[in-house]
């Protein structure tokens, strides 16, 4: 065989060979792809399950908070009035409140959907959250009174922005979230990777890829192989030895990265609990007092205590202890999920939450439902009770001369009026008598 057809072959060979690992490469992108977006569908849908089921805390929580609502404003001759007074009271309640309609529990039926007429009932929950399409208004419909007599029905609109913004946070890499209903096929988009459906609810979260990125890894790829092809001509040594030294330095930067990341992790994280230290913490409170500068935005902090941790510790030890802080931690870290909010461990059974643009209202509420979670888990104590929280609330302004020991003083004298008040409460500042 003359060398010139040696050389041939051995080109086609050669070829043919990175051709396939171009195709390999393809079906590997593939795969991440569906991968990444089966991941987020499934996320995403028990984080804006769990979204739908904060919608309804708060409604339990309000019609709780003013439990003679329905025997007042019913009552006021002036329907004007009473739709202005109820308007600004769930304005101020609510972060995205819209609307409301308040009438008998006889119209019920009426004004709702056909599907939705069982929530009229004698039986039916207190609150219930009513989806509708996807983008329209979230409604929240409260049963007020104790009696059929006394019975009315409140339906509140919420806009739909904390879900459009949780929607927005899970569009990344390229990629496409949305919600559709499951009954009308035809609102899925096309190019779909993978769908999850929504506890509780008539929607399902999809996830597509952008069509630009799979056109983009087409043409990497071809030129890729088009390039090694024409590198042939420099030799099959040469090429083998591109292509190893290329997987090294593609081991390295990996191996690299991943340290990086461990490093940080163990920086700016607590080892036990998972939430941020005190030095993360800190470092945020910087960032948030500019960013705080800039948008004259008030801020709120929570300052958290276990109540009777020590107990846990002298009855039980330190691994049962540990694992309290573990199952708190959760809670805590899950009252901080927007950008700027942040949750840390201070030391100790001792933890702080920071909340960006909260007011007082908001940061005690917030502050409220975080206990009830935490009572809600019954976590056992050696008291025979269940373990529980103590929360002190501070707000404050941004800016140059709102410290963060100040904050933080403020927020422990409340929390110590808390625990001096029997525990398993939660104070604000404001609350505290001079």
């Amino acid at each position: 065989m003359s060398p010139t057809l040696r050389y041939a072959l051995a080109g086609i060979g050669l070829a043919l060979a990175f051709i396939l690992l171009g195709i390999e490469d393809w079906m590997n992108f593939k795969e991440r792809r569906l991968v990444l977006a089966e991941s987020t569908a499934q996320r995403g849908a028990e984080m804006i399950a769990a979204e739908l089921q904060e919608y309804a805390r708060q409604g339990a929580i309000f019609r709780e908070a003013l439990p003679k609502l329905a025997k007042d404003l019913p009552r006021q001759d002036d329907p004007k009035a009473r739709h202005a007074q109820l308007d600004l009271l769930l304005s101020e309640w609510f972060a995205h409140y819209r609307d409301h309609s308040l009438f008998p529990v006889a119209d019920c039926p009426a004004r709702l959907p056909p599907a939705q007429a069982s929530l009229c009932d004698d039986d039916a929950p207190p609150v219930s959250i009513l989806p509708g399409d996807p983008g329209a208004d979230i409604a929240l419909l409260l049963n007020l009174g104790d009696t059929p007599a006394d019975r009315y029905m409140l339906l509140i609109h919420l806009a739909p922005t904390r879900l459009e913004t949780m929607l927005g946070s899970f569009s990344l890499a390229c990629q496409n979230t949305f919600l559709y209903r499951r009954d009308h096929g035809g609102d899925r988009e096309p190019g779909m990777l993978a769908s999850a459906i929504i506890p509780d609810s008539p929607w399902s979260l999809g996830v597509s890829t952008h069509e630009e990125l799979w056109q983009s890894e087409r043409s990497f790829i071809v030129r890729r192989v088009g390039s090694a092809v024409l590198l042939l001509l420099l030799g099959t040594l040469g090429m083998i030895w591109l292509r190893r030294r290329a997987d090294r330095m593609r081991a390295h930067g990996n191996a690299l990265e991943a340290t990086n990341v461990l490093l940080y992790e163990q920086a700016t994280h607590d080892a036990l609990t998972g939430l941020f230290n005190r030095y993360a913490f800190n470092e945020h409170v910087r960032r948030l007092v500019r960013h705080g500068q800039r948008e004259k935005l008030p801020f709120a902090l929570l300052a958290i205590d276990v109540d009777y941790f020590k107990q846990v510790n002298d009855n039980w030890g330190h691994e049962a202890g540990d694992q309290v802080l573990k199952r708190v931690a959760e809670a805590i870290g899950h009252s901080a999920r927007r950008p700027f909010d942040m949750a840390a461990r201070l030391g100790g059974e001792e933890f702080a939450v920071l909340l960006e643009n909260a007011g007082a209202e908001d940061a005690w509420a917030k502050a409220e439902l975080l206990r009830l979670h935490v009572a809600d888990m019954r976590l056992p104590h050696p008291s025979g009770r269940h373990v529980s929280i103590s929360v002190g609330v501070a707000c404050g302004q941004m800016g140059p001369d709102a410290p963060l020991k100040d904050l933080l003083e403020r927020a422990d004298h409340a929390l110590y009026e808390a625990k001096g008040a029997g525990r398993n409460r939660v104070i604000g500042e404001w609350e505290i008598t001079p």
